[in-house]
């Protein structure tokens, strides 16, 4: 599932976009350096090796943050240090490919020729596309600081508030969707929204203090009552009779009126 981004977030995605337009049109040039005729050292090769090490990279720091599936790799501090870590490979890249075009004027035999037309290692055109990279690798690492920027600002916002760059609030559900909450678990070291623990406590606080039944009334329960909701369900008990056999002394008498012990007691009454 897609997430939602905030405005920071957007607009870095955007800026890696941009990133990879140019990125795509450095390669190519970089092939039609290596078509030319001339000679090339490792200083245009590591500048084309950094092209394709540049693709994961923008990978990373772009689909990471949008996807759901992939935010369990979402991490501020990785987010700026591959950003910084752009800028520093970027710098090299062209400034290789500047050294490279730098020495191959300086070194050109041609006496009544001058700049890319006293080119030492292949044709002029050979020179102008070197040119073309460079200025395409300039604008790769100024693209890279833009979003470096952005990086350490979510770095120190983290570092204060413990909290991931949040989304926009959805006004449907009047909350927003931050996707740290989903990658925080019970050990995580991370502040976490006062609203967070607002929304357990509410769910929660009726299961905490209610009457735990099942976890404490079984251990507790008679012999011959596994719980209290059995009492209403028992049938009546019938009085004892006066007979008792457990030795109380209660004596089974005939207490109706036609009885023994009522006959008995209606001819004392009568003085019979």
């Amino acid at each position: 599932m897609r997430l939602q981004l905030d405005k920071f977030g957007q607009i870095k995605n955007w800026i890696h976009i941009g990133q990879a337009i140019v990125l795509f049109l450095a390669w190519v040039l970089t092939i039609a350096v290596f078509t030319k005729d001339g000679s090339t050292d490792g200083r245009v090769g590591w500048y084309f090796g950094l092209c394709w090490l540049t693709i994961p990279i923008l990978i990373y720091l772009t689909m990471v943050p949008m996807w759901s599936r992939a935010r369990r790799f979402a991490n501020v501090y990785a987010f700026a240090s591959l950003d910084g870590l752009s800028v520093i490979l970027w710098l090299s890249a062209w400034a290789a490919v500047a050294s490279y075009v730098s020495s191959g004027k300086g070194k050109g035999d041609k006496e009544d020729a001058s700049g890319c037309d006293n080119f030492k290692y292949g044709s002029a055109s050979r020179c102008q596309l070197s040119e073309a990279i460079i200025a395409f690798g300039v604008i790769e690492m100024l693209l890279f600081v833009a979003t470096a920027f952005i990086s350490f600002r979510a770095v120190m916002n983290f570092k204060r508030t413990g909290m991931m760059p949040s989304p926009p609030v959805d006004h449907t559900s009047g909350k927003a969707s931050d996707f740290s909450a989903q990658t925080q678990d019970d050990f995580s070291s991370s502040m976490r929204a006062d609203e967070d623990f607002d929304e357990e406590q509410h769910h929660a606080g009726r299961q905490d203090y209610a009457y735990q039944k099942p976890a404490y009334d079984d251990e507790y329960a008679p012999i011959h009552q596994t719980d209290h909701d059995d009492i209403t369900q028992m049938p009546a008990v019938q009085p004892q009779s006066p007979l008792n056999h457990s030795g109380l002394g209660i004596h089974d008498y005939d207490t109706s009126y036609n009885g023994a012990y009522g006959g008995q007691g209606g001819r004392d009454a009568s003085g019979r």
